[in-house]
C-alpha cells in the first residue's frame, strides 16, 4: 500500500446504541486491538506488573491506522484513541486538535497504560 505511506488514517466508529443495550467493554476491546493483550504477575513488592504482551491487530500489522475515533450518538461526545504503533502519529496534530478526549498509550513502571493527552 505505497499510496498510504505518507497519509494518516483515522477509523471512525459511531456507537448508536441506547444505554440498555450498550456493550460495556466496547472501548476496552478497541484498546486491545491497538495494544494487544497483557499478561501480569505479582512483583516482590506485591504490585501487579506487565510481564508479556500478546500482539493486537494494530501492533504488528495495520500500522497505517493513526487513530481510532469513537463517536457516542447518545452524548454527542467523541473519544480518540491514538495508535502507539502507527507509522504516522496524529498526536498534537491540527487534524484532531478540536477533540478534548484524546488518549495515548504510555509506558509506566507496571506496563502500558492509557493516558489522556
Amino acid at each position: 500500500m505505497d499510496w498510504l505511506d505518507d497519509k494518516p488514517c483515522v477509523i471512525v466508529l459511531c456507537d448508536m446504541r441506547r444505554f440498555a443495550v450498550k456493550d460495556l467493554l466496547f472501548i476496552q476491546n478497541i484498546q486491545t486491538i491497538l495494544l494487544g493483550v497483557a499478561e501480569y504477575a505479582r512483583s516482590q513488592e506485591g504490585e501487579w506488573v506487565e510481564v508479556h504482551r500478546h500482539p493486537g491487530m494494530f501492533t504488528s500489522r495495520k500500522k497505517y491506522v493513526s487513530a481510532v475515533a469513537v463517536v457516542f450518538a447518545a452524548t454527542g461526545k467523541t473519544m480518540i484513541l491514538h495508535n502507539p504503533n502507527a507509522s504516522i502519529s496524529l498526536l498534537g496534530s491540527d487534524l484532531l486538535s478540536g477533540f478534548p478526549s484524546q488518549y495515548q498509550a504510555v509506558e509506566k513502571s507496571d506496563g502500558l497504560r492509557w493516558q489522556k493527552v
